[in-house]
């Protein structure tokens, strides 16, 4: 990931596709490509990120969005916290509308 003015950048691989990504400030969102939200893209759902920096772990937990081709998260304290802790692995557990993990 590399750091610009106000946002992180970079690309998240997965088994076989990989998936710009952009992490910036705002409200807490998560938006994903359609194709990772197993059945109904348009359901209610929150899902829980974890990134692994140099000095320890960062989580967040927001409400999934359905978008096109690139991952994008906002949170505006996240951002502050990824800007001086490099974060070097990322996961994002997708939750059912009873909190449960989904897959």
């Amino acid at each position: 990931m590399d750091l610009a003015e106000s946002y992180l950048f970079g690309v998240a691989k997965g088994n076989s596709v990989s998936y710009a990504i952009n992490i910036q400030g705002g409200k807490p969102d998560i938006v994903l490509p359609r194709e990772l939200l197993d059945g109904d893209p348009d359901l209610n759902r929150s899902a829980i990120l974890n990134i692994k920096t140099l000095t320890g772990n960062v989580s967040l937990r927001a409400n999934v969005k359905a978008g096109s081709d690139m991952i994008q998260i906002f949170d505006d304290e996240l951002i502050e916290r990824l800007a001086v802790n490099e974060p070097t692995s990322m996961e994002i557990l997708l939750l059912e509308e009873d909190n449960q993990v989904v897959g």
